[in-house]
This record gives C-alpha cells, sequence and structure tokens, in this order.
C-alpha cells in the first residue's frame, strides 16, 4: 500500500507539474495528498485517523464531522463533497471486514483491522441519512 501510495504522489505531482495550475509548494502537497486520500484511502477521515490525539470521529451525513480529543467532542471544518462521497467511504470502510451496508442492511458495527471500532447506520434506519462512528 505505501508503494501505491508514494508511486501515485510522484505521477500526480508530474501531471500538476506539466498540466495543473501554478501552486506554492504547500497547496501542491495539500492537493495530492487529498488526491491521494480519496483513490487509496479513505478521503477526508484519512488525516483524522492518523491524529493519535483524536479518540472518536462522528460523522452525521456529509456536512457534520466531530472529532473526541482529550475528552471533548468539537465539530470539524470539514464536508464530504456529497452523500455519494460518504457512501463511498463507509463503503470502503465496511468492505475491509467482508461487511457491506445497503437498505436491507442498514446498520453495520465491526472491528477494523486496525482495531477500531465502527458503527454504520444509513437509511432506511437512519431518518436523517448516514452516520459512521470510528472509535479506538
Amino acid at each position: 500500500a505505501a508503494d501505491r501510495r508514494a508511486r501515485l504522489e510522484r505521477v500526480l505531482g508530474h501531471i500538476i507539474s506539466r498540466e495543473g495550475p501554478v501552486l506554492s509548494t504547500v497547496e501542491r502537497s495539500q492537493l495530492i495528498r487529498r488526491v491521494v486520500d480519496e483513490a487509496l484511502g479513505l478521503g477526508i477521515l484519512e488525516p483524522l485517523l492518523e491524529d493519535a490525539s483524536i479518540t472518536e470521529i462522528m460523522v452525521n451525513g456529509p456536512d457534520q464531522i466531530f472529532v473526541e480529543r482529550s475528552g471533548k467532542v468539537e465539530q470539524l471544518p470539514l464536508r464530504f463533497g456529497s452523500h455519494e462521497q460518504l457512501m463511498q467511504t463507509i463503503e470502503r470502510i465496511v468492505s475491509t471486514v467482508n461487511r457491506r451496508v445497503d437498505e436491507s442492511n442498514p446498520m453495520v458495527d465491526a472491528r477494523l483491522p486496525s482495531g477500531e471500532r465502527v458503527n454504520v447506520i444509513i437509511p432506511p434506519l437512519s431518518l436523517t441519512g448516514a452516520t459512521l462512528t470510528i472509535r479506538r
């Protein structure tokens, strides 16, 4: 996985250098990171999962993302681009534990290979849209 990530980062860097807009080094790195996280990881959740100070990630639909740090819950200024993007991320998560989530199976509780506990609830069980909780 690390090799794939490094290769994709190199390819994207080359494409951006040749075809992309003029970006600062920081902007370029951020863009590459976001694209690689979306393609190979869990998108906007990836940096949150890497942050050891976060003990819980709570997603209530595409527009509300909360984390718990040191026993305090805070809402982040992050959002998924759409409900579909959130569902794609949820499907990636549950597929790592050979589970599926859909209207006929709208709730999944599982433990990820890395040890985190995951709870997903989608419509029709959830009346307000897809929810995702990841606990360490």
